[in-house]
């Protein structure tokens, strides 16, 4: 008694479908049987299995002959489609072959004796179980996306180039000195740096007047300039 009441605690819910050729030429059906629990409806376990049409032959035969023994007079027994050499691959001969099986298994889940019989529990076994609710909680307590969001105009005009961090290695390696303008011989490093942070800022969202032909010194003096906070670069070019 204690095992019925157990297993009315879950409604089931059957559905057949996604037919597909299998490697060996039959056809083959997806059977997703859930089971749902009545105190917890997001307490679902899914028992998915391929079948082809010979299984479902069997099972309905197996359940039919169980639903005669049961006397039960005011339901019929569905019908399945019988079996045909030719045309069996036509899409309406698979579908009506789909519809059947089905119908076939929605038809046990009011009646214990077949829902719960040896022969459906065969049916499924091996068959590959998940609980699609556990995978959405899991999903749910995972932190969101490092997505970055890109800055606001007003915020990107605000910010300095990421180069300006390298100003301070270039003063200390003694490359050049803002207060004198004198260079030693390592200058063409300084040069070829220039060149590529020129490439970086013509790339970013930079004043037009940025646009023109940048030495390395006008180049420097922009930059200095942006870091002071002035936009006013013209004069400098």
């Amino acid at each position: 008694m204690s095992r019925r009441a157990k297993k009315d605690d879950f409604l089931r819910h059957y559905t057949v479908s996604d037919p597909r050729t299998h490697p060996k030429g039959y056809t083959e059906y997806k059977v997703t049987a859930q089971f749902i629990s009545k105190k917890d409806p997001e307490d679902i376990k899914e028992v998915v299995v391929w079948k082809r049409y010979s299984d479902f032959r069997k099972l309905h035969g197996d359940l039919a002959y169980t639903h005669r023994n049961l006397f039960r007079r005011l339901e019929e027994f569905p019908a399945f489609p019988r079996a045909q050499v030719f045309g069996r691959f036509e899409a309406s001969v698979i579908e009506e072959r789909r519809k059947g099986a089905e119908d076939l298994l929605r038809f046990t889940v009011p009646i214990p004796a077949l829902n719960n019989s040896p022969q459906l529990k065969e049916f499924f076994r091996g068959g590959e179980v998940t609980r699609p609710s556990e995978v959405s909680r899991d999903l749910q307590i995972l932190p969101p996306p490092l997505i970055p969001t890109p800055p606001s105009d007003e915020a990107r005009h605000c910010q300095p180039p990421p180069c300006l961090s390298l100003l301070p290695a270039l003063v200390t390696l003694g490359a050049m000195s803002p207060l004198t303008g004198s260079c030693d011989p390592r200058s063409h490093i300084c040069v070829n740096w220039v060149k590529c942070e020129k490439s970086r800022l013509l790339s970013s969202d930079l004043p037009a007047s940025l646009e023109s032909d940048l030495n390395f010194w006008s180049c420097l003096s922009v930059l200095c300039e942006w870091h002071l906070g002035h936009l006013s670069v013209s004069s400098h070019i």
